[in-house]
């Protein structure tokens, strides 16, 4: 029985961090376009190439090296800071919506586990394989 569950588990918590990491990913491109292309266009940086590697290279990379890059982020702190903080709220949503998620999936795994019944009954002295 522990074996099972062990691995119900185990490809449970594949799936869940599938699920997780696509819209995590998905959430944080998402943001990138809506958020900060256009914070690197107000900062001057117009090459759709530089926008389209930093907001694609955002859930991969960090900010920071990301930006030291782009030579317009690196000669002006402000654009530096205004587009870090762009990218900061664009993490800021995807963060929130796999909160949702885990509350989607955690409420009905809440009330499984209250429904499970008592497994005193396989816990005993007996192993499976001796080493």
């Amino acid at each position: 029985m522990t074996a099972l569950t062990v691995a119900l588990r185990a490809q449970t918590q594949v799936l869940g961090l599938a699920i997780f990491y696509n819209r995590f990913v998905a959430k944080v491109t998402e943001g990138g376009y809506t958020l900060v292309a256009p914070a690197m266009i107000n900062a001057g940086i117009y090459d759709p190439d530089v926008i389209f590697n930093l907001v694609q290279g955002m859930s991969a990379v960090p900010y920071s090296a990301l930006a030291k890059g782009i030579p317009e982020l690196m000669a002006d702190p402000a654009a530096y800071q205004a587009v870090g903080e762009a990218a900061l709220q664009s993490f800021a949503a995807a963060f929130k919506l796999i909160y949702y998620i885990t509350i989607a999936f955690g409420a009905p795994a809440c009330v499984a586990a209250a429904f499970m019944g008592d497994v005193g009954k396989y816990m005993d002295e007996n192993v499976a394989v001796k080493l």
